[in-house]
């Protein structure tokens, strides 16, 4: 297993990156920022060498206790200690030994016990999700589950520029939170090879109970080269809050989309409570949306994000960072969801000012009531359109939010049958000029990697892996490539250790050939 280690000498992080996606949960809230200088974002449409897209996203808790409120944030840096709380403390100091299990687990479909050791060491009894037989159950086509828990008096939130705060009310809760993607090829336009699944339980382990809970979901987004202009938005129907780029005809727009929210009682109604029917409850919507300008906004500014308790309070309470409500530009009325218009055709509120590197929103549903002993629960979809022509980018990232809040959850976490994905052009795509081989993906790696290269002209590719002395050890068939970025998933059966991948390509055009080396390292 590849593990990155930062921050706390017991924090971990792992890819899920079996689709078009790479995501790197971490156990101590965080989702992506593992501090590698060159892979500090999220990775999308490898047809062009992984174009980042966010550079960090994570869960907040807000809540009262006892009269006094609390915040368990994620906003870039950790509020939260790795694993469960064991007897009303962070299990990391009650279990110290135990650190190695607090981390990120990852299971892909098709890996055994040999290929992958979490496998046998899935932490069921901490949480993590099994199936009739009490096997680790995967989500979708690759699962990744960690536990944090916000019960650790010595780590406070932090907010912006290191700003600690306290004194705080600790909200005692354990987070568990599970991440699945679908597998997709490179060339994979369908819904399921471009989106992310998460889902988190949040247990009370206190002896008092939270009320007034806000759940709200923060990102910072930076689209590709676009990231100087990630105008933030909210689609109501579609419970979605999404940043969009314009510029000339083109369009990008990253969106989350919330498909289950937490429950609470309401007579007739059916709300999906970790991942079952429930009835007698309902789903809560969104409650608020914050659209953020940029990380460097002051604290007071109705443009950044929270960097102190009592802002954070009023913000996920859809209020400004004063307390006051929110006017709607047009309508003069107060409102939790600003810039809720339309920015294709510019109707409705929009957003007033510009965006910057450290662009993003919170998005937040609420509030609950968790008892001592209780536990919430909610699920969000991420949903990303980069480099589309004209409006495709905004209207596929709707047409794909409203079909999966379509289905029901069952649906959503199947795995989806097998199929030969046609080779075709994405919008905007240019052609290679020339034959060039990329690094592997993920390199190390465990199980599987993915080889891509650019092909100028339609060719018959073969690939061969040597070991360090020179014997060929596995020969991928021969298959012919269109013109255009492909890639080839290589499932190795072989022992640990470094090995070559060599890439011949002959052209069905011309009498052009071509040839590439790379070294892997594949881990045990």
């Amino acid at each position: 297993m590849v593990f990155f280690f930062f921050l706390l000498d017991t924090a971990s992080a792992q890819e899920v990156n079996i689709n078009r996606i790479i995501i790197r949960p971490s156990n101590i809230g965080g989702l992506d920022y593992n501090h590698e200088p060159q892979s500090m974002w999220d990775g999308w449409d490898k047809n062009i060498s992984l174009i980042p897209f966010i550079y960090n996203q994570g869960l907040w808790v807000t809540g009262k206790k006892n009269g006094g409120y609390g915040c368990v944030p994620t906003l870039w840096n950790s509020s939260v200690s790795p694993g469960p709380i064991l007897n009303g403390q962070p299990a990391i100091k009650i279990t110290p030994q135990d650190a190695f299990r607090y981390r990120v687990y990852t299971i892909t479909a098709g890996e055994t016990p040999e290929m992958n050791p979490d496998i046998n060491s899935w932490p069921a009894d901490l949480g993590a999700p099994v199936d009739s037989l009490g096997k680790p159950r995967i989500l979708g086509d690759q699962t990744a589950w960690t536990v944090c828990n916000g019960a650790d008096t010595t780590l406070y939130p932090y907010f912006f520029g290191n700003r600690k705060l306290s004194p705080r009310v600790l909200l005692p809760v354990e987070i568990r939170e599970t991440i699945f993607e679908h597998f997709g090829e490179i060339n994979d336009t369908s819904i399921w090879a471009n989106t992310v699944f998460f889902e988190w339980g949040i247990f009370n382990k206190g002896i008092d109970a939270l009320d007034s809970v806000y759940l709200s979901f923060w990102t910072d987004i930076d689209m590709a080269l676009f990231y100087s202009s990630d105008i933030p938005a909210v689609d109501t129907l579609l419970q979605t809050g999404y940043t969009w780029y314009r510029k000339d005809s083109s369009y990008a727009s990253t969106g989350y989309t919330l498909l289950f929210g937490p429950s609470v009682p309401s007579t007739n109604d059916t709300a999906i409570f970790f991942g079952k029917k429930k009835f007698g409850y309902k789903n809560l919507p969104l409650s608020s949306f914050r659209g953020i300008a940029d990380d460097s906004f002051a604290d007071s500014s109705n443009f950044g994000p929270p960097y102190s308790l009592g802002t954070a309070w009023n913000v996920v309470r859809g209020l400004n960072q004063n307390g006051k409500p929110i006017i709607d530009s047009l309508t003069k009325k107060s409102t939790t969801f600003p810039y809720s218009g339309d920015p294709i055709t510019r109707q409705g509120s929009q957003w007033p000012t510009f965006a910057s590197g450290g662009a993003g929103f919170m998005m937040t549903t609420g509030p609950i009531t968790i008892a001592p002993g209780d536990s919430q629960w909610m699920m969000i979809v991420l949903i990303p359109n980069v480099k589309l022509n004209g409006v495709d980018a905004i209207n596929r990232m709707r047409a794909n939010a409203q079909y999966l809040r379509s289905l029901p959850y069952d649906s959503l976490v199947s795995r989806k049958p097998r199929r030969n994905v046609p080779i075709k052009q994405l919008p905007n795509f240019t052609v290679p000029a020339t034959f060039k081989l990329y690094s592997n993906y993920p390199n190390p790696f465990n199980g599987q990697t993915m080889i891509p290269f650019d092909l100028p002209e339609r060719s018959t590719v073969t690939i061969e892996i040597f070991d360090v002395i020179g014997r060929s050890i596995a020969s991928l068939p021969n298959q012919i490539f269109d013109k255009g970025t492909q890639s080839v998933r290589w499932f190795p059966a072989a022992s640990a250790g470094v090995y070559f991948v060599r890439v011949n390509a002959v052209s069905l055009e011309s009498t052009s050939k071509w040839s590439g080396l790379n070294k892997v390292l594949l881990l045990r």
